[in-house]
């Protein structure tokens, strides 16, 4: 249990097929927006048998940093459907939210690649980017949630005794 919440392990550079020198190009504004927050990668980079583990899987949160600043965001995984996108992603190329290209750090509308991590997320990572959400409605259900548990172990622990 402790490995999970804490297991910060990244993808084997190695062996994994993302390379870490990316283009970042603009989600289209159907695929933009507080709710959906994904990042659109190669459908190459995705597993969807899920049993290749140096592939990303569909919809999986990750961990998405710039290197030269640090700043990380959470985003779920998604491929490209053929034309869902007007651009042609290269399999150097991912694509971010404006919330996102801006909450990392990055330059807008540069075509320069920009050295980005991708990484699974790790169970802690992922309460900790709810509790802090920016839409009030998830931050106050995770935090009613978590608070709920905490109380039911209490009154658990307290009817034992």
């Amino acid at each position: 249990m402790f490995e999970t919440l804490f297991n910060t392990s990244t993808f084997d550079l190695t062996k994994s097929i993302i390379p870490t020198e990316l283009k970042v190009l603009p989600l289209p504004k159907t695929d933009s927006g507080i709710n959906n927050q994904i990042v659109r990668v190669p459908n190459t980079w995705i597993d969807r048998k899920k049993l290749d583990r140096t592939k990303l899987f569909r919809r999986e949160p990750v961990i998405v940093t710039y290197q030269s600043t640090g700043a990380s965001v959470l985003r779920y995984v998604m491929g490209v459907a053929d034309g869902q996108m007007q651009i042609r992603m290269g399999t150097n190329s991912i694509a971010l939210d404006y919330d996102a290209i801006d909450s990392l750090g990055l330059p807008f509308f540069t075509s320069d690649p920009a050295r980005i991590t991708i990484r699974r997320a790790t169970e802690f990572e992922k309460y900790r980017y709810f509790w802090n959400h920016q839409d009030l409605g998830i931050q106050l259900s995770i935090r009613l949630g978590l608070a709920g548990a905490a109380l039911g172990v209490m009154g658990f622990i307290a009817g034992l005794l």
